[in-house]
Order: C-alpha cells, then structure tokens, then sequence
C-alpha cells in the first residue's frame, strides 16, 4: 500500500514528466505516440510499487503478447507491466504501455479471463482511442491525465478514484481519461476478434464483467477499472449479444492447464499478510483435502516468513501428493538455495529440469545455484539456454557473462557483458566491455567479428 507521502511524489514526478510532453496541435503519428507513452512509462514504473517478482511478471507478458503476435500486422510493440495494488484495474498508457493491478489478477476466474482484459485494453490502443483523447486535450488537462491515471491506479474504489482525481487539479479531464461508449465497444469487439485467434474462450470476457458489475445498483461500490471503462451496464448486455453468433465459447480458458492458479497463489503468498494467507490456504484444504496447490502455497506463505521448518514440511507434502509437478520442486530448490543448501538446491532443481527443461526460472536457479557451488562452466549452460529460450531476459545475459569469465573464457565474459550493458541502454560500460572483448578476443575469430561489429555500429554518426 502506498503511503500519502509516496503518492504525493508520485503523482508531482508524473505531473513533470506530463510537462515535457508537447501538447499535440495536429493528428498524432504513430512515433509521437510511442514516445509519449514510454515518458510516461518510465516514470510509472519508478513511481508505483511494481511486481518484481520475474515469474509473474513473464506470465502476463506471455499472455499479452500471444494475444499481440496472434493478431499480426500491429501498429505497436506491447510491454506489460504489473503493479502490486489490491484494487482491481488496468490501463493501457498511449504506444502499447499496458499496466494490470495484482487487485485484477486476484479477481480473475481463469487466464482467459486475464487474457480478455488485455485484449480490451490492447484494442484501445490499436483503434488508437487513447491518443485521439490526448490530441483533443490542453496542456492543462494533459498534464491532469498524469495524475488522474496514476490516482486511477492506486485508487480502492471508485469513491477513493474520485477524491484523488479531485486532487489531480483538473476535474475536467476525468472525461478526458474515461474512454466513450464508442470506444468501450470498438474495444470490445476488437478483443472478442484477438481472444478468437489467440485461442481463448471470449465468453470469459462477459463473465469477468458480470462479476464486477455483481448485484450492486451502486455505481460508487463499483471497482476503479469501472471509471477509466465506463457503461459497465451496456457492455454486459452486447457482450451477451455477441455469445451465441460468434461462437464465445469456443476455445481454451488457460494455455497451460493449472499454471494460472499456481501465480494466484504465488501472489497470494507474496502480497497477503502471513495470517490472511495462511487463513486462504486452509480455506482451500477444508473445500479439498487432497489440493496439493493448497499445501504449495503454505510452503511459499512459511518461506517468506523464513519459517523454514513449517515451510519445508509443506513443500514435502505436497510434493509427495503431485511428484511429476515442476514448480513444487523448482520452489524447493529456490528455497533451498536461498538458505544456503546449495546441494539440495541443485538436486531440487534438477528434478524440476528433469521434469521441463524450458522453464526460465529453473533454468535461471540452476545456473546461480552452479555459480554458488564455483562450477562456472555447468552455470554458463544454463545461463545460456535461458538467453537463447528468451532474450528478453537480460540477466541470462549478465549471468552468463559473469560465469563464462570466471571459467577462464574473458573474451566471452565481457562480450555478454557487453551485451547486457548495451541492452540496458548504459553505453559507457558497453563500449567499456566491448573494448575488453576486442582485446582478449583475438584468438576467437567468430567473437572478434561480433564485437568488432558492435563498436563499428556504436561508432556510426
């Protein structure tokens, strides 16, 4: 939970990022969108208490972009983002910046219904409704978006929404920031289209909407995702409409069968306090005895209170209930490992590579867990496996880099280096690393032409 303090600079360090933007005067091109959005991206991103967790944050940017890439052509390249808030809410920022409360993932019944809200939220930005509200703004209101989006995101409720846009200094541009009629159902339809062809059920659409709405006639008992999407009412009635033509319950509700509940538990046991959670888990043992999820999540619950005994206990169990699952054997390996049984860690995680190979988090902890044990050159494998299955990854990057030059092999070890650093957008340790690869790298011909590649580009006016 944010302090007031926080939300205080919050809300002025978004304010001033607004005032670089220059206010459009004509239709905005692609570009200029891009730009505005990833401003105010970056600023979101250091200002809310976002998701760090690697694991939760892959999940729903897989899903967002197998939702993208099933859709080609677009427009945009999509980045998602999540945010540890308990209200339930998402928003796509101008450029394909789209940012989801953990309050939402909570909610969600399924993973389609997770991949619907993205969907409507990527279909706002394809039909490009957010930059059409920003061309029609004053810097004024401009300015006032920043804080109101921000607000719309810390916000509990719709009640809470309104006094903080109250404080955002212009009322006016609550407008400006809740998408039209129009827009809510060009959204709509364009994410019933996107659900289609990634897959997915879009019914899960209909029944995400239908339990916000819930019995209440009160539009102020509302969630805040209801402010920014408005006509909550008309949206369930169309979505309705649309089932039986279009086939709404066609389709998967989760690409992975149970990998979506294991990340509410994850969440779960991360953002509840140890009481609550615990108080979850058992509610979950009593509807079934025998959920060996019910007893992973009291393992991750104990570890994070490093309650190691309770939590080891549990791992066990519910290991013994499911041994064929991965993360239970994964999440003791990283347990493990974390305090500081480096042998049972690898055996553990071994089981879990055993079991899928493709896992990135596995993948990752095999290779600190190597690292740990001095076994440079069994790490760099794994490091490099994880680069090669996603090299939006960077610390597979730096990770490799650092075990390929404690094994001996400093040409590789900066040239990864390099890599990471050049990625990360810091040119001075780039060019620093490409440098020392330039120099060590001469009796490695396929690597002195990849560095010397680097340098050429990097020097080009």
């Amino acid at each position: 939970m944010i302090h007031s303090k926080k939300l205080r600079q919050g809300l002025a360090a978004l304010l001033f990022i607004a005032m670089l933007v220059p206010t459009p005067v004509w239709p905005m091109s692609v570009g200029e969108e891009v730009e505005i959005g990833r401003e105010l991206a970056q600023k979101f991103i250091v200002t809310l208490p976002m998701v760090e967790d690697p694991e939760i944050n892959r999940y729903v940017r897989r899903i967002g972009l197998h939702v993208v890439d099933s859709n080609q052509p677009q427009l945009f390249q999509y980045h998602f983002y999540v945010v540890r808030n308990n209200s339930i809410n998402a928003f796509a920022l101008p450029g394909g910046f789209i940012f989801v409360n953990t309050g939402l993932i909570m909610v969600c019944d399924s993973e389609a219904e997770l991949a619907g809200v993205l969907s409507h939220e990527i279909g706002h930005v394809t039909n490009r409704h957010i930059s059409r509200r920003i061309e029609k703004m004053s810097k004024m209101n401009l300015l006032a978006l920043a804080a109101l989006i921000a607000g719309a995101f810390l916000a509990k409720d719709a009640e809470t929404f309104a006094a903080v846009a109250s404080a955002g200094l212009a009322v006016s541009s609550t407008a400006s920031l809740a998408y039209s009629r129009t827009d809510e159902e060009e959204a709509d339809r364009t994410a019933v289209r996107y659900m289609r062809a990634a897959g997915y059920r879009p019914d899960a659409m209909y029944t995400f909407m239908q339990k916000l709405l819930g019995d209440s006639p009160d539009p102020t008992l509302y969630p805040p995702y209801m402010s920014t999407h408005p006509f909550p009412t008309q949206r369930v009635g169309y979505l309705a409409g649309l089932s039986d033509p279009l086939g709404m319950d066609v389709g998967r509700l989760e690409r992975t069968p149970g990998r979506f509940r294991k990340i509410q538990i994850m969440l779960i046991a991360q953002e509840k306090d140890l009481e609550d959670a615990i108080n979850t888990f058992r509610d979950m043992q009593f509807a079934d005895p025998d959920d060996p999820d019910a007893l992973y999540g009291m393992a991750l619950a104990y570890a994070r209170q490093r309650r190691d005994e309770q939590a080891l206990q549990y791992f066990s169990q519910a290991i013994s209930l499911r041994p064929q699952d991965s993360v239970y054997r994964r999440d003791l390996g990283i347990f493990e490992l974390k305090r500081g049984r480096v042998e049972p860690a690898l055996a553990s995680l071994e089981q879990s590579y055993q079991l899928n190979s493709d896992d990135l988090t596995t993948l990752m902890y095999l290779g600190l867990a190597f690292q740990e044990d001095e076994r440079f050159e069994q790490a760099a494998v794994y490091f490099e496996r994880g680069m090669n299955l996603d090299d939006e990854e960077l610390n597979f990057v730096y990770h490799l880099g650092r075990s390929r030059g404690a094994a001996g092999d400093v040409c590789a070890g900066h040239y990864y280096l390099a890599l990471y650093y050049e990625r990360l957008g810091n040119k001075r340790l780039a060019e620093q690393n490409f440098k020392r690869a330039q120099e060590e790298c001469s009796e490695s011909p396929q690597f002195l032409k990849l560095v010397q590649d680097h340098l050429e580009t990097a020097n080009r006016p």
